[in-house]
């Protein structure tokens, strides 16, 4: 039994060579799409825990990619890329990676963020998609076995790991801020200050906006300056 079904889109032939063998040198279940288009019709009627997508591709950009996976899919999504810069790091969260690593890459850290999502993933119960949505409390609730925000009134948002772990923290200081270290700590934004400040403000605004998409109300997450961040609506956990 394999521990995951992963898929990687990479054109450099000998670098998903590798990749595959040892994904399945690690019990994993590994298919390779050498373009974007080879990768979505490997979509086709097939289910994948983890995508892994290389920046570079030969007929699309990855960071399309990735914002069409993170759009239409609820896959953990890596992306792999020559490119280091911070303004490449951010662009690739805000279009919905879960991880960002650079070439050359060690297979063993890759392998090991893939079977962290995997096991995350997994335990994520399926949401049953019931169309417009409500609470009798008056109140935001946060269902965090689901992974889902919902509003006094209207619908439902679905939400990333990072999302619900960041909303969490938030509703549980019942309106209090929350200081930007203690989120950047707790959600794993690894690096510098400001790489880690940068890639939760990234993850911020995407979170906004689904909000305000999703359940069209306006979010209640407010920016406290020099501070950090508050939910400033009555809200609870479930």
């Amino acid at each position: 039994m394999p521990k995951g079904r992963i898929l990687i889109a990479e054109d450099d032939v000998e670098q998903l060579e590798t990749l595959l063998e040892y994904f399945t040198l690690n019990d994993f279940e590994a298919h390779g799409a050498g373009s974007a288009l080879e990768f979505f019709e490997a979509l086709i009627g097939s289910e994948y825990d983890v995508s892994v997508v290389d920046i570079g591709l030969p007929d699309k950009s990855g960071f399309e990619v990735v914002e069409t996976l993170r759009q239409r899919t609820n896959m953990g999504i890596i992306v792999l890329t020559a490119r280091d810069s911070i303004s490449d790091k951010m662009r690739g969260y805000e279009c919905g990676a879960d991880h960002y690593f650079t070439k050359p890459l060690d297979c063993r850290e890759l392998v090991a963020a893939v079977g962290s999502l995997v096991e995350r993933l997994g335990n994520r119960p399926e949401v049953p998609d019931e169309g417009p949505s409500s609470n009798q409390s008056g109140q935001w609730r946060l269902n965090t076995l689901l992974w889902v925000l919902t509003p006094p009134v209207g619908n439902e948002a679905k939400l990333t790991e990072k999302e619900m772990s960041f909303l969490r923290i938030l509703i549980s200081e019942n309106g209090s801020p929350v200081a930007k270290e203690t989120l950047m700590a707790d959600l794993d934004y690894a690096g510098d200050d400001f790489y880690g400040a940068g890639a939760l403000a990234v993850m911020v605004t995407r979170l906004r906006k689904k909000i305000r998409e999703q359940t069209g109300l306006e979010p209640p997450i407010k920016t406290i300056r020099s501070q950090g961040y508050s939910f400033s609506a009555p809200a609870g956990l479930d």
